[in-house]
């Protein structure tokens, strides 16, 4: 690839080069989409039932300005609350972490997903995000 590249520096057109590049750029595109088909895969799969509270729990650290925000269909569930509660053997401990416990409540039979993202407030990227399928039942 050297010669290639001090051809491509010199503004001569070279096949080799290019096919490294268009290459680079296939990889990165079906690395992307495999990455997203992975995260659709690895979906949890939660059982509810019609009228019954359900929980899901997350390691949590707010001391860090993170938090798990739940994104749902509101058709499907209502969040009834979250709690925090610190690691016992953190007890004493500056800056523990612990875990959060969302509450949901199905509404209506069927299937929906529950995304939650691990995200500070005053920021627009979340650095995880997990999906829940829900499948609600009578």
């Amino acid at each position: 690839m050297g010669k290639d590249w001090e051809m491509f520096a010199q503004g001569e057109s070279t096949t080799g080069l290019a096919s490294y590049v268009g290459a680079a750029i296939v990889s990165f595109v079906v690395l992307t989409l495999l990455s997203a088909a992975e995260a659709r895969a690895q979906a949890e799969t939660v059982k509810a039932t019609l009228n019954k509270v359900f929980s899901i729990s997350l390691a949590e650290n707010p001391t860090t300005g993170y938090r798990w925000e739940a994104d749902i269909d509101k058709k499907f569930l209502s969040l009834k609350g979250r709690n925090f509660a610190r690691s016992a053997k953190s007890e004493g401990l500056v800056g523990a972490g612990g875990t959060v416990t969302f509450f949901f409540l199905p509404l209506k039979s069927g299937q929906t997903n529950i995304v939650l993202r691990y995200k500070r407030s005053w920021e627009k990227e979340h650095t995880e995000e997990k999906t829940y399928r829900v499948i609600i039942s009578r």
